[in-house]
């Protein structure tokens, strides 16, 4: 006679004591940042957890869950997500940052999920047996359940090998269930000094030069060693890097931050670029930039530098390792026009920013400055830079960080003052990137049509971008496709696709007349948007935001 499942998850929990799979509880404690155990064993007999034919583990409801269960071919244990809403998940949409970051484990380590079968219930049905596979949006309903593991003859487990199992997962637990603290978005602006490494180089390109502390003293080279490269364009933005804090991306996630990048040498501080209207990149736009602007071959460069061997004790093969993880990092993107670096370093009096004696010089910090503090200084450099101009004086500053708001200058003094026409403020980034079709501010944009030609490539298409205001056209076999870019996620798929029909019919009329129209949005459109595209003969390719994988409708 087969073990009961209670048999099975008491036997589990008792020899689990010997293996790291034991301390998950623990482990839970720390992740979820509780003040105690949810519950001394893994799986409790309590009716919200345990049944007579499946068991997750206490704790689990919310979470990529441990799971063990009979199906009709024999007992299951794995992983799983049950989108079955309830008290503690009152809507199963709080899964879905999970199940994208169990997506983007298994891009980023497959290897962690090739010993699994995965398989999933729905509308009371059970789908096939089938390897690994990412989780698509097309699964996310109510009452679904995603299971990936092992599966055995009912009778014929083996205690050993469930445990050593759980063991070889709690990475893709842990990694899936460890909580990344969500960017606030600051709707005011930002001004800062941002120290960087100095550079011999004109930062075309590493120099070698050594540094007092930070990265660069580690490991003798700085990522902002490029920032003047002109080689450093990504889809109309110029990308740079200096390091970051927390707070800054709050700023930069709506394009609300201004970098003015200092560096020290020989106890002098000199301005040496500035940046306004910075975007912050993240993981997936460094990976599509390095790639784009082929960063990986700036190795030959790095070693070359003496600074950079002697941090390496001259084993290229251990520098190589580090470059390989490294290689990706360019923190910052802002349009072409609101970049400028200095044709010579420029000196700085530390008092005309506080009432210090330094500015501040630690690569890992950052000193808050006004507008009026910066033009002061620099606007003589920027008078030909009316886009720098117009950013620094128009909008709402953060001026909180101040004791005393008295002697802050409004921006249309400042505009009088240091605008070549005393202009009013531009107009505002939705309305030059909405309605006058301006690209280049809108970075969502950029990253989608990236990761759009990626997509082509990938099935092997070539393709052409930005010709005849077009955003990507191809050829698929003898069909010309002509594609609209628009992201989605600051408007709903409905205007996005409104505005889109109307750019096409335009760009077809004027262009060929035979092209195929397709419109590409970044999130899953209602099927009523599918089939009003589909009645004008047009495609509608969407971004799942689960799989990060374009599916065509």
């Amino acid at each position: 006679m087969s073990d009961s499942l209670r048999d099975i998850a008491n036997q589990i929990n008792q020899m689990s004591k010997d293996y790291e799979f034991g301390t998950l509880q623990d482990i839970r404690k720390d992740l979820k940042g509780l003040k105690k155990k949810a519950n001394s064993n893994i799986f409790v007999d309590d009716s919200k957890t345990m049944t007579d034919t499946w068991a997750f583990h206490y704790g689990g409801r919310t979470e990529l869950q441990f799971n063990i269960g009979f199906e009709d071919e024999g007992f299951r244990y794995g992983l799983a997500f049950s989108l079955e809403p309830s008290q503690r998940l009152p809507d199963i949409n709080l899964l879905k940052p999970k199940i994208k970051k169990l997506n983007a484990l298994y891009e980023e380590k497959p290897e962690l999920f090739s010993d699994y079968k995965m398989w999933y219930w729905q509308n009371g049905e059970r789908s096939e047996i089938f390897d690994f596979r990412k989780i698509s949006s097309d699964l996310i309903q109510i009452g679904t359940f995603i299971f990936f593991g092992k599966l055995v003859e009912e009778g014929k487990h083996d205690y050993g090998v469930i445990l050593n199992t759980f063991d070889k997962m709690l990475p893709i637990y842990t990694s899936v269930e460890t909580e990344i603290p969500e960017t606030n978005v600051q709707n005011t602006k930002t001004c800062v000094l941002k120290p960087i490494m100095w550079n011999t180089n004109n930062y075309k390109g590493p120099s070698g030069f050594i540094s007092a502390g930070g990265f660069s003293k580690d490991y003798g080279y700085g990522h902002e060693e490029w920032n003047n490269d002109n080689k450093w364009i990504w889809r109309n933005y110029k990308v740079f890097h200096t390091e970051s804090k927390p707070k800054l991306l709050e700023y930069s996630s709506d394009g609300n931050l201004c970098i003015v990048m200092i560096a020290s040498f020989d106890k002098n501080q000199y301005a040496v670029g500035i940046a306004t209207n910075v975007y912050h990149n993240e993981d997936e736009e460094r990976k599509l930039i390095a790639t784009e602007l082929n960063t990986f071959d700036n190795y030959n460069q790095v070693w070359q530098q003496d600074s950079v061997r002697i941090a390496f004790d001259n084993d290229k093969e251990n520098f190589l390792k580090h470059w390989q993880k490294n290689y990706t990092w360019v923190q910052w993107k802002c349009p072409i026009e609101n970049y400028y670096w200095f044709e010579k370093p420029i000196l700085l009096n530390p008092h005309d920013f506080s009432d210090k004696e330094k500015l501040i010089s630690m690569h890992g910090s950052y000193q808050r400055v006004l507008p009026q503090q910066i033009l002061q200084t620099l606007s003589k450099y920027l008078s030909d830079k009316a886009e720098i101009i117009d950013w620094l004086t128009s909008g709402e500053f953060d001026t909180d960080w101040l004791a005393d708001t008295a002697k802050v200058s409004s921006n249309a003094k400042l505009r009088k003052k240091y605008s070549g026409s005393g202009a009013n403020a531009p107009t505002t980034k939705s309305f030059s990137y909405w309605v006058k079709g301006q690209r280049n501010i809108e970075p969502l944009h950029a990253k989608l049509q990236a990761l759009f030609v990626k997509h082509l490539s990938k099935k092997g298409i070539s393709y052409e971008e930005n010709k005849d205001f077009i955003d990507v056209q191809y050829k698929h076999g003898t069909k010309l496709y002509y594609c609209e870019i628009k992201p989605t996620q600051n408007m709903d798929s409905k205007y996005a696709i409104r505005i889109a029909v109307g750019q096409l019919l335009e760009y077809q009329y004027f262009n060929q007349k035979n092209a195929n129209l397709e419109i590409v949005i970044s999130s899953k459109p209602k099927d009523s948007e599918i089939d009003f595209v589909k009645s004008l003969n047009m495609r509608l390719t969407y971004l799942d935001e689960l799989t990060n994988e374009f599916i065509t409708e």
